[in-house]
């Protein structure tokens, strides 16, 4: 099982995708390879993120590579100053 995680302030878990969870079962892994992990948007509020990236059996009990917090990165701008996430809505009066 290949996954992330994300946290706000390293505390907060914003998310937490992993090909289990995507239904993206993996048939056999032989020698070398990569795994990417593409969004189209990343919603996020302004603010510090820390990114755990792991490798586990299918029952995620066991870790096989486990990066527990170790990438860092910022958002900077958006519209939204509170919680987690930047639904990037539009006020629309009638």
């Amino acid at each position: 099982m290949f996954g992330l995680a994300i946290f706000k302030d390293g505390k907060i878990h914003v998310t937490g995708p992993n090909n289990i969870f995507s239904k993206q079962e993996i048939k056999s892994i032989k020698g070398k390879g990569m795994v990417e992990y593409s969004v189209e948007h990343l919603p996020l509020v302004k603010g510090d993120y820390q990114l755990t990236a792991a490798i586990h059996n299918e029952e995620g009990n066991m870790a096989y590579d486990y990066h527990n917090k170790m990438y860092s990165f910022k958002v900077t701008g958006g519209n939204e100053k509170y919680g987690c996430v930047d639904l990037r809505g539009k006020w629309i009066f009638h």
